[in-house]
């Protein structure tokens, strides 16, 4: 891409001042962009387009298809090259983020990560990450509260936006993606609710290991499985952020640990009867023979044994089965919505709820820009974040 703007440049005779002028776009970012070390934005893509006098699509991928950050859309479950249907998925968010910070919305720089000594010892560090996460978050949330509770603490306290689709390939659970400006956690959305709760801290993992800079990291959640350093290590992660320690010996009371037991553990910590088995005998709680007694049994088996839990079931069925877009994403496209610096159409694209949603929720004249008339604007259109 770079190499066709660098093109279409030469030929309209613009200089990079005049062009980053243009967009508006500071300079440097565009020389960092024409360098290959900074993505364009797709409002950065449409501009250009407009500016050089070419079309936006051909300037972005070489073809007339849709952006790049549109192309989730069009999504296949037999698609054989998943590298690019997730890509574009992930795309959708991290292209509304550029906007955002050109907007002054966002900052150009996420505050930093823990720095924590690399050991080499995957279980090391991902228990040695998940206390240092712990004292960050509201043991109550995390023990006590649905997830939907859990989400706003957790992109709250650690700058991450989370999202749920239905548009990641079939097989794939969750993905992760980090640069300067995003922390991003995509999750895919299933009836699975205690898989896809470990998902999540599986990612936040990953988030704060700093493992998905500039690279977006894809898995079908195999615990016990994966070879990939990352992947035990975020594993490991997960396991001692949901289950911490001291919380489970409480519960557990230095007993030896019965069904009835075991059961209120999977119902409390709201995991999986397998990710609370293999906790267990991590702890040194229970035996190997308890091991494989305790991990045959499904989540459902727990929820029989513990009525009291039935009821936050639903609600985290329900939770895990939805699509949602990150909170402060949509909170930040709604206040440029209200200033009249874009159309609705990101807030359509970001929550997919339509017009008419938003013109209840929002209880306020929808106004329609010029630049951007929502009643032309189809649903394929090619630029979701264009002001």
């Amino acid at each position: 891409m770079a190499d066709r703007v660098r093109a279409v440049i030469a030929r309209t005779g613009l200089s990079h001042k005049q062009l980053a002028a243009e967009i508006p776009l500071d300079e440097d970012k565009l020389s960092k962009s024409l360098n290959g070390k900074r993505r364009f934005s797709s409002f950065e893509v449409a501009r250009m387009g407009e500016i050089l006098g070419v079309n936006a699509d051909w300037l972005a991928t070489g073809t007339s298809s849709h952006l790049v950050g549109m192309a989730a859309r069009a999504i296949g479950v037999e698609a054989t090259d998943h590298t690019d249907a997730i890509d574009a998925v992930a795309a959708k968010y991290i292209d509304a983020v550029d906007v955002l910070v050109e907007f002054k919305k966002r900052e150009s720089k996420l505050p930093a990560l823990p720095d924590i000594r690399r050991t080499g010892f995957f279980v090391d560090e991902g228990q040695r990450m998940a206390a240092v996460a712990l004292k960050k978050i509201d043991r109550k949330t995390l023990l006590e509260k649905s997830t939907v509770d859990l989400l706003a603490e957790l992109e709250t306290k650690f700058r991450v936006d989370i999202a749920s689709t239905s548009q990641l390939p079939i097989g794939i659970d969750g993905l992760s993606f980090q640069d300067d400006q995003i922390r991003l956690v995509l999750l895919s959305a299933t009836e699975n609710w205690t898989r896809k709760r470990f998902t999540l801290a599986h990612e936040l993992g990953h988030i704060l290991w700093g493992d998905a800079h500039n690279e977006v990291l894809t898995e079908k959640l195999n615990p016990g499985v994966n070879e990939d350093y990352r992947e035990k290590r975020a594993n490991q992660f997960a396991a001692a952020f949901l289950m911490p320690e001291d919380s489970v010996r409480e519960v557990s009371n230095d007993k030896p640990v019965t069904k009835k037991i075991f059961h209120a553990l999977v119902a409390k910590f709201r995991v999986s009867p397998s990710a609370m088995a293999a906790r267990l005998k991590k702890l040194g709680v229970i035996d190997q023979d308890r091991y494989f007694e305790f991990r045959s049994f499904r989540t459902r088996d727990s929820i029989a044994a513990v009525p009291s839990i039935k009821r936050a079931e639903v609600e985290e069925m329900t939770i895990a089965q939805a699509s949602w877009a990150p909170a402060h994403l949509v909170s930040d496209f709604l206040a440029l919505y209200r200033q009249g610096d874009i159309s609705s159409k990101p807030l359509v694209d970001l929550t997919g709820q339509p017009e008419s949603t938003w013109r209840e929720l929002l209880n306020d004249s929808f106004r329609v820009l010029a630049a951007v008339g929502d009643s032309e604007a189809s649903e394929d259109s090619e630029d979701s974040f264009l002001p």
